[in-house]
């Protein structure tokens, strides 16, 4: 992680770009309990490594998400396409983020899967987030974003 950190923190539009692929290949392999590891890794071994994810690096990479799109709202180059395109990246990776699956705390036993019409996922992460996800800026940070993005 501190090595992407780098390459978010160099301010270099490719760099931050390569980052965001290796993050989002990172959330894309533990975004679910109910699917089998891109990564070929067995489901027991797979739950495993999501919770210890979870736990120790998923508020880690929303805060470098959050903390890029803080700093390009504010930056006069935002209008810039590569730019833009980095900012549209980072914001998936948060959306991704904020609508993610949380593991049971419990250890995760293989159960059937029934497959419904609609599929909610409800942002439910343990209290080591509560000060992050209660920052009043943090709403605000999107809705800037957002705003300039459009």
């Amino acid at each position: 992680m501190e090595d992407v950190s780098q390459m978010v923190a160099s301010g270099n539009p490719q760099m931050q770009t390569i980052a965001c692929s290796v993050l989002s290949a990172l959330l894309n392999e533990f975004s679910s309990s109910a699917r089998a590891s891109d990564m070929g890794l067995n489901w027991e071994f797979h739950t495993t490594c999501k919770r210890n994810f979870e736990v120790n690096d998923l508020k880690q990479i929303f805060m470098l998400a959050v903390q890029l799109l803080h700093q390009h709202s504010n930056s006069p180059e935002l209008h810039n396409p590569q730019r833009k395109a980095v900012v549209s990246r980072y914001l998936n990776v948060c959306e991704q983020i904020l609508c993610w699956d949380f593991s049971n705390i419990r250890p995760a036993r293989r159960t059937m899967i029934v497959s419904t019409d609609i599929l909610v996922n409800f942002f439910k992460p343990d209290k080591s987030w509560r000060q992050t996800v209660m920052d009043k800026k943090l709403v605000e940070y999107f809705f800037q974003v957002k705003n300039v993005k459009m």
